[in-house]
């Protein structure tokens, strides 16, 4: 049985923000939309922003730079971090955001499991006031300079935080599209998967539905035609896709341009269907388009994965 989740949705990226110490924010995907395995915020840091040094005990973070760069203190290492390069950043690890570019920097941060939204708006609609004790409330300590021996009271032993360098992870061509797999369940343990999608023209895969994991789409680059439970809409940059698990969906590139995506999936597992159907790939190279060959293979695997393919959902043939 598939467990409850709100509709399907498309995301803007006009809407209408939080004012967060002068930067913009918005939530476009809440804990309910995935039955709090993740939330997602995007957050315009304005030029030279930082936070205070803190230590989550409940959740692992993740930022993804969608444009500019930003340096993160990360478990005492300084990181400076560019437009598609990611931190995992796992519950107990002290971090923040130390400085943001010259110009505005566009974050997407991912919390799992996703359950800080209301200290955020709560925060935010109080002008600011009360953050420290909002977010204490919430199980997240500031702390006032690193220290190695320290431990939150609430975490585990932390894990090591993983830092990833746009296009330096593995890729393989599947469904007609690149996919590098930016983070996998061994990074993770097994929460979080975020994959970074190349759709050339007229790419996209077989219409399916995830029955395991809840899926979210962050459009990057480019436009491209989403189709969810029968309803298709036109997706362009910094446009976010909800895909709870038990939604038929899949996506093509109508235009005549290139255009990439990020794809994150929780818990983790489509990494696994990726590394067993994609066929390895180098930098540059073009994926050829799905075959016979693949649709079997693809046919094979997706039920171990909780896939289900509808090849007959799409409404344009």
């Amino acid at each position: 049985m598939i467990e409850p989740r709100p509709p399907a949705r498309l995301e803007r990226s006009d809407a209408e923000p939080l004012d967060w110490f002068g930067s913009p924010l918005r939530f476009p995907v809440t804990c309910a939309d995935t039955g709090e395995l993740m939330s997602v915020q995007i957050t315009e840091l304005r030029p030279g922003a930082h936070n205070p040094l803190h230590c989550h005990g409940r959740e692992d973070e993740l930022f993804i730079v969608l444009r500019g760069r930003f340096v993160a203190e990360v478990g005492g290492r300084r990181v400076e971090l560019e437009t598609g390069d990611c931190a995992y950043i796992p519950a107990g690890v002290p971090h923040r955001v130390a400085d943001a570019g010259p110009e505005p920097t566009t974050l997407a941060t991912v919390l799992t499991p996703g359950a800080l939204e209301e200290a955020f708006r709560t925060v935010a609609e109080r002008g600011g006031r009360g953050l420290r004790e909002t977010f204490r409330a919430a199980g997240v300590e500031f702390l006032e300079s690193y220290d190695s021996a320290y431990r939150h009271p609430e975490a585990d032993a932390p894990r090591d935080p993983v830092v990833v360098r746009a296009g330096e992870r593995d890729r393989f061509h599947m469904a007609g599209d690149t996919y590098t797999i930016m983070l996998g369940g061994k990074d993770t343990a097994d929460l979080l998967n975020i994959v970074h999608f190349d759709i050339p023209p007229g790419g996209g895969p077989i219409p399916h539905r995830h029955t395991l994991d809840d899926e979210v789409f962050i459009v990057t680059e480019g436009w491209v035609t989403l189709f969810h439970d029968g309803v298709t809409a036109t997706a362009g940059p910094g446009d976010v896709a909800i895909l709870p698990r038990g939604s038929v969906h899949a996506f093509r590139n109508e235009t005549t341009e290139q255009a990439e995506m990020l794809a994150l999936t929780a818990p983790s597992g489509f990494d696994g269907l990726i590394r067993e159907v994609g066929i390895r790939a180098t930098v540059g190279s073009a994926p050829a388009p799905i075959d016979d060959a693949e649709k079997a293979r693809l046919a094979r695997a997706v039920p171990k994965f909780g896939i289900e393919l509808h090849p007959a959902a799409w409404p344009h043939g």
